[in-house]
């Protein structure tokens, strides 16, 4: 599947907020990186970096919206992240428990199979459409499959069935 047609599907099945996105992503690298320790006030930085990167006009955050993202991330609704806060003087760092933790490397849960499957039948309306040439190769590609104790992928004719917790999908 090429990279144009992965990032549709999964503008799909991301969130609303494309600055949550962002924010979460960005939660993610810095709680992830060893060689730096985060506070609060270098996580706002980072985030709104990355933030005026992607969009110059971007007004950025406050610290209350990203005490809310830390708490999304780690509830269930979120991403349950596990995170080890060290508290040293009046300063809270923030880091992953395992260190090999990432949201990117969530594995597929039956909502996200049933979004990607919805995003396809959305797409195969434009099947044969001259300016949509790429959703052919797209809607011939992955077929996904989920069961509690077994994730199905057949892409291109070629099928892997694995366990759910070992399912990723690091391409969407």
């Amino acid at each position: 599947m090429c990279n144009y047609t992965a990032h549709i599907l999964y503008l799909y099945t991301m969130p609303i907020n494309k600055n949550a996105l962002i924010r979460y992503q960005t939660l993610d690298k810095c709680f992830s990186n060893p060689g730096r320790r985060y506070d609060i006030t270098s996580l706002l930085e980072a985030c709104n970096k990355s933030l005026f990167e992607f969009n110059p006009d971007s007004e950025g955050i406050k610290k209350r919206q990203l005490y809310e993202d830390i708490r999304f991330m780690e509830s269930s609704q979120g991403y349950g992240v596990d995170l080890k806060k060290t508290k040293q003087g009046r300063r809270t760092f923030y880091r992953y428990t395992d260190s090999d933790y990432s949201i990117n490397n969530q594995p597929i849960n039956e909502l996200e199979a049933e979004q990607l499957k919805s995003a396809m039948m959305v797409l195969s309306r434009f099947k044969g459409l001259p300016q949509f040439e790429w959703i052919n190769e797209l809607l011939e590609t992955p077929d996904i499959v989920y069961h509690p104790r077994r994730v199905k992928v057949t892409i291109a004719g070629r099928t892997k069935v694995t366990h759910p917790r070992r399912a990723k999908v690091t391409h969407l």
